[in-house]
Order: C-alpha cells, then sequence, then structure tokens
C-alpha cells in the first residue's frame, strides 16, 4: 500500500471539497465578477511562480490561443456561473452538479473529436441526468431562484468539461501546469475591465472573507492541482478521477455539521444517481485498463523467464 498516494488523495478530495463550502460563505459578501477575479489573480500568481521554476517549453501561437480559451472555459465561465449559483442552493447540491463534469466531457469528445460512445458510458451519463432532473425538481416549486441556480451549476459543469476536453491535446505537449498556470492568467485578465474599481469592494470586505478567498486561491486552486497533477504521474487517470466520487460525500458532511446544510430524501436519491452515473460510465475504462495492465504484467514476467 502506498501511503503517499493515499495521503495526497486525502489532501486532494478535502482542499476540494471545502472550496464548496469556502465559495458559499465567499458570495454571502461579494459579487460573482469580484470574487472569480480575486480568486484568480491570487491563483494565477501563484502558479505561475511555481511553473516558472520547473523547465518551460515554446508554445506555438495556435496552441495559446487554445490556451487562453480553456483558461475562459475552465476558469472565468465557470467561476462566474458557480459563483452566481452559491446564493441560490447549497454547496452540497453544487457539489453535486458539477461532479457529473466527466459526463459532459465524454459527451463533449464525441461532438468535438468523434471519439466512440460506449453504451456503458451512454448508460451512465443517462443515469447522471435523471439524477439532476431530480435534484432540480425536489425543492420548492415556487422557488424560481433554485431553478436558475441548477442552470447556472450545469452551464459552469459544461464550460468545465469543454475546457477539459480542449486541454487533452494541449497536455501532450505541454506540463500541465505550464497549461493551467497561462490559462488562469488570460482568465485573470478577462475579467479586470468589469473590476476597475475592485479596490474599493476589497476594503469593505472582513477579515474572514479576505482569509477565505487567499485560502481558495492558494490550495484548492493552487495546492490541490499542484497534488493532482503529481498523481497524475503516478496513477493512471482512470484511478486518479476515481476520487472524484468521495467529494460530494466530504462536502455533504461538512456542510451538515459546519453550515446546517440538509437535504431531503429526493434530493439525496438524485445525487446517488448522479454519483452512480458517473461511476457506471468510467467503470468500463477501468476495467480496460485493469485488463491492460494484467497483460502487460503477464508479458514482462514471462520475457522475465526467458531470460
Amino acid at each position: 500500500m502506498n501511503y503517499k498516494i493515499i495521503i495526497i488523495c486525502t489532501l486532494i478530495v478535502s482542499l476540494w471539497s471545502s472550496a464548496f463550502i469556502g465559495s458559499h460563505i465567499v458570495m454571502e459578501s461579494m459579487d460573482s465578477s469580484e470574487f472569480a477575479f480575486y480568486r484568480l489573480s491570487i491563483s494565477s500568481i501563484f502558479l505561475y511562480i511555481v511553473s516558472k521554476k520547473n523547465k518551460q517549453t515554446a508554445i506555438a501561437g495556435k496552441d495559446m490561443m487554445l490556451i487562453a480559451l480553456s483558461g475562459l472555459l475552465g476558469s472565468t465561465f465557470y467561476c462566474l456561473f458557480f459563483n452566481k449559483a452559491q446564493v441560490l442552493v447549497t454547496s452540497t447540491e453544487s457539489c453535486l452538479i458539477i461532479n457529473t463534469m466527466p459526463l459532459f466531457a465524454a459527451l463533449m469528445s464525441w461532438l468535438i473529436y468523434g471519439e466512440k460512445i460506449t453504451q456503458t458510458a451512454s448508460l451512465g451519463l443517462s443515469i447522471s441526468m435523471t439524477g439532476i432532473v431530480i435534484i432540480s425538481l425536489s425543492g420548492n416549486n415556487s422557488n424560481w431562484s433554485m431553478g436558475i441556480g441548477y442552470v447556472y451549476l450545469i452551464v459552469a459543469s459544461l464550460s468545465l468539461a469543454l475546457s477539459t476536453v480542449i486541454q487533452k491535446k494541449l497536455l501532450r505537449k505541454y506540463s500541465a501546469i505550464q497549461v493551467l498556470s497561462l490559462g488562469l492568467c488570460f482568465a485573470a485578465i478577462s475579467l479586470l475591465p468589469f473590476n476597475i474599481d475592485i479596490d474599493s469592494s476589497l476594503m469593505k470586505l472582513n477579515h474572514e472573507t479576505h482569509l477565505w478567498v487567499f485560502y481558495l486561491a492558494l490550495f484548492p486552486s493552487g495546492l490541490a492541482y499542484l497534488l493532482w497533477g503529481h498523481l497524475l504521474q503516478k496513477v493512471s487517470t482512470q484511478r486518479a478521477t476515481s476520487i472524484f466520487y468521495f467529494i460530494p460525500v466530504v462536502t455533504g458532511v461538512i456542510g451538515y455539521f459546519h453550515m446546517d446544510e440538509h437535504l431531503s430524501t429526493l434530493k439525496l436519491s438524485g445525487g446517488v444517481l448522479a454519483i452512480c452515473g458517473v461511476m457506471i460510465s468510467q467503470s468500463q475504462q477501468w476495467a480496460i485498463w485493469k485488463r491492460a495492465s494484467f497483460l502487460k504484467n503477464y508479458h514482462l514476467a514471462k520475457l522475465k523467464s526467458l531470460s
């Protein structure tokens, strides 16, 4: 058992789970654009400094445009819509819907690159979408703002999924930290024209809100992504993404004790369906990876016995 990997996974899940709670708290004092600009500016500076310590690869002009686009989608649009949703729905509901992103990413890969969607993945997508519908319809029917919050979350998840698909080919040429840091820089710059006088707003914030923003920028948006990149170097993508299943659970526990959030039985059932759909869609990839790993080890052992 690799305890280092377990510690890394635990830290990633804890940090990303806390981000849903922290964002919910900060949005009580800031608007969506100001929060996004404040957080992304700190994150981009932090990751840019870290990336400069590593070997840099010259980026082609076309690829730089793709990095900018991935930053706008995965950071600017994602943060804006995600932040807007925080004042309308609970942090646990946000987490349940956002964590269906891998399914939307698979759908985007099919639409853009023509990657095949298996029957298992289609089944998982259908189950997850059913779960999202149940969550959306299980609230107070007269509360239209809650419904708008769910729409914001779906748009945020779609933006993050499309950004992930765009980054897929970029990561074959460049390091994850290089793509991520530059993408965050473009995202922060894109929000600058709308936050010219943000200094006056920042002066009005209390110390707790400032601390939360710095925490979210440096840890869930900074350290967690560095750990994520390290994890992807140690284990397969399929094994790494399996930790996403634990994030809604941890977020729900934190939300229950820290913010007194409660999910109805119907919403909880919808959340279980949404996460189960993601697990089902990735189960076939997991089986393929295990078979490939077994065959690789088998042939290596056979060659070793013959030598």
